[in-house]
């Protein structure tokens, strides 16, 4: 490993132009800034795919957890020594929030990895200096010097009694670190807690489903209501999940804050079983078409039978359902929060429309622009997060009638055979 260099610099941001939807969304401080992030749901956009986690270790000290993978970096052979290597470059900026000039943090890190030496997967940490009961929001940078391929991505952090990152979750099967809200139902998992090492942690299980999102023009609105919890106990270190649902892992029983950690199926975020794959077409089905596939003895044959009837051709079907549940997976991964990301409202919107054209983002509102121009013929979802939830991922979409003729647009395209794309 090779340090570069680290500083806590003041500096100043260049301001940003901000866009107006074209449903009338006002300007405010808390707009989203003028630069493009769509590649940030788009897979396809980038040749470099880490995963990024924070852990808190006491009150002075936290770290930068970073996993890359050994396929994606670019090795190339010494002269001097003729064998491979690659060589990383980390770069982090901590700020109060995206909109501060003041740096909390930064650093520049180099790495530098033998490929002989190197495993499939690489898990490097980085200090960080991060004060106690405060909120940050971070931009990562991750460079593969040897083709000048650059990573962007945005953290927000929470060092706070009651928040994930004060935990640390590895998976005892693979050995590395869990780097999303989410865990596999019957694996076994080790937590480690050194900010709360002189508390005692409880985990409560909260057995509740929750429903997909409501259409986006819809006059309803739903939030999250949890109860009493189905059961409370006290953590150890090492825990094997048998039930699917919500957990909280939290110091204080008597408020309904904590680390909220999802345990899924094992295929998760795939969907692989006909009973898997039948919960997302809810967003392309009435109620009473829902109901009953629902009620099908064989699932594989209702669902087999939904796809076909769309295409009347079973090439076409396989292709849709390529793409629905390739999106829906997607979904899972960026948008899971208090429940699985297909059935957050990002999650609604990125299955049936795709992967926006545009996006811009700030501490609390997340805009999604469908069409290269921004007029009146694109489509404009705007996002805010809420952030009175249990997870900083909870982002909740302001909903319009205007949306009615497009969303309905999109589900016939969809329920017609095809994929639903929007064109200039």
């Amino acid at each position: 490993m090779r340090f570069i260099h680290k500083n806590n610099i003041l500096i100043v941001l260049i301001s940003a132009l901000l866009l107006v939807s074209c449903y009338g969304y006002q300007q405010s401080s808390k707009s989203p800034r003028h630069k493009n992030l769509a590649f940030l749901y788009n897979p396809n956009a980038v040749t470099l795919h880490p995963e990024y986690s924070v852990y808190h270790i006491d009150k002075n000290k936290s770290e930068l957890i970073v996993k890359i993978i050994k396929d994606e970096m670019f090795f190339i052979k010494s002269p001097a020594t003729k064998s491979k290597y690659a060589n990383i470059k980390i770069k982090y900026k901590i700020y109060n929030s995206f909109k501060s000039k003041l740096i909390a943090d930064s650093a520049t890190v180099g790495f530098d990895f033998k490929y002989a030496l190197t495993k499939d997967t690489i898990e490097l940490s980085i200090p960080l200096k991060l004060k106690a009961d405060s909120s940050y929001s971070s931009i990562i940078y991750l460079t593969d010097l040897n083709r000048e391929r650059k990573e962007t991505n945005y953290l927000f952090i929470s060092k706070r009694w009651f928040s994930s990152e004060n935990y640390k979750i590895t998976d005892l099967t693979s050995g590395q670190t869990v780097y999303n809200n989410w865990v596999n139902i019957n694996k076994k998992y080790k937590i480690t807690s050194d900010i709360h090492k002189n508390k005692k942690v409880f985990i409560s299980y909260f057995n509740k489903e929750f429903k997909p999102a409501l259409s986006p023009f819809s006059t309803n609105k739903s939030k999250l209501e949890l109860e009493k919890p189905d059961t409370t106990w006290l953590l150890t270190d090492t825990i094997e999940f048998k039930n699917e649902g919500l957990y909280l892992l939290r110091t204080d029983t008597s408020r309904m804050y904590g680390a909220v950690l999802n345990v899924f199926s094992n295929n998760f975020p795939k969907s692989a079983t006909p009973t898997e794959m039948v919960a997302p077409v809810r967003y392309l089905t009435s109620t009473n078409e829902y109901k009953k596939l629902l009620k099908e003895p064989n699932r594989k044959i209702a669902i087999d039978k939904y796809w076909l009837n769309r295409t009347g051709n079973i090439a076409r079907a396989k292709e849709l359902i390529r793409v629905y549940y390739t999106r829906q997976k997607l979904a899972n991964k960026y948008f899971t929060s208090y429940k699985a990301g297909w059935k957050t409202d990002k999650g609604m919107i990125y299955m049936i429309y795709g992967d926006p054209t545009i996006v811009y983002k700030s501490d609390k509102l997340e805009k999604w622009i469908y069409g290269e121009n921004q007029t009146n013929a694109g489509l404009v979802f705007l996002f805010e997060r809420n952030i009175k939830s249990i997870t900083k991922n909870d982002y909740v979409l302001t909903r319009s009638v205007n949306y009615k003729t497009s969303w309905y647009q999109a589900v016939d395209t969809w329920r017609n055979g095809r994929v639903f794309t929007i064109v200039n």
